[in-house]
């Protein structure tokens, strides 16, 4: 949860997800975030786990440009 906190902190908008997924493990929902900028922990490392983030940023046209970064969705199997 750390990283999600960190997003916060720092100033970037939680849109989706953000919370604990279950009671055991250290899982949790996806997340997206937006507002970002590129000197934010949870744009600078690499977070294992359904944590997105989106970045804006102008080309070398001056158009503003969107992009959707470091996304992981993965299934686990188990065994009850």
């Amino acid at each position: 949860m750390g990283y999600i906190d960190s997003g916060k902190q720092e100033g970037a908008t939680l849109h989706l997800g953000g919370d604990r997924f279950g009671s055991q493990g250290y899982f949790i929902k996806p997340t997206i975030f937006t507002n970002t900028k590129p000197d934010m922990k949870i744009v600078k490392e690499e977070i294992f786990g359904p944590v997105g983030v989106v970045i804006k940023f102008e080309d070398e046209a001056g158009e503003l440009v969107y992009f959707f970064f470091e996304l992981l969705f993965s299934q686990v199997d188990r065994m009850d």
